[in-house]
């Protein structure tokens, strides 16, 4: 169990890559029982830095405390790259990230829950790139993305926090962005 942040894997700087193995049975948990305290990325919270995901998994962590998002993976700042296996959850923490592809990926949908960062609906990410294909992995291959990933919402003000499926998006050779909320 971590205080605040990442129960299983916090990334400050530097990089970290998970190539195999689980990142799994982890709890973030909020320091204190105050209305303000809360706690994120009950496996993975990737605050700075580059965190790669070839393989391995990111699965059944856990939050504790009154306000607690991004379960498995929260995306602050820095880079996030997959190929392989996707973790069960991940949260871009504010519309100016972005997951880059860097390979062919496998297995179950996940879940991308897109927060905001105050009260601006969910429109905050109309025309924001979601995914991006490293070069070396080809444009050709974003067809397939929409198998592989669902989009929601979470606005960061509500306590609990609400959450909006996006069913308007659209697929190019530029990324996965959101066209409506």
């Amino acid at each position: 169990t971590a205080t605040a942040s990442g129960g299983g894997v916090y990334v400050y700087s530097g990089t970290f890559t998970i190539s195999g193995g689980a990142v799994s049975g982890n709890t973030a948990s909020a320091s204190s029982t105050s209305s303000t305290a809360t706690a994120s990325g009950g496996g993975v919270y990737v605050y700075s830095g580059t965190f790669t995901m070839s393989g391995g998994t990111v699965s059944g962590n856990l939050l504790s405390g009154a306000n607690t998002y991004a379960r498995e993976v929260l995306f602050r700042n820095g880079t996030f790259k997959i190929s392989g296996a996707l973790p069960e959850r991940i949260f871009l923490y504010d519309n100016t990230r972005y997951i880059t592809i860097s390979g062919p990926l496998s297995g179950e949908p996940a879940p991308i829950d897109l927060g905001i960062t105050g009260s601006a609906p969910i429109t905050g990410w109309v025309g924001k790139e979601i995914l991006r294909l490293d070069s070396a992995y080809g444009a050709g291959n974003m067809a397939s993305l929409k198998d592989h990933f669902t989009l929601g919402n979470v606005v960061l003000t509500e306590s609990p926090w609400g959450e909006t499926v996006i069913t308007g998006y659209r697929i190019d050779d530029t990324g996965l962005l959101v066209t409506a909320p």
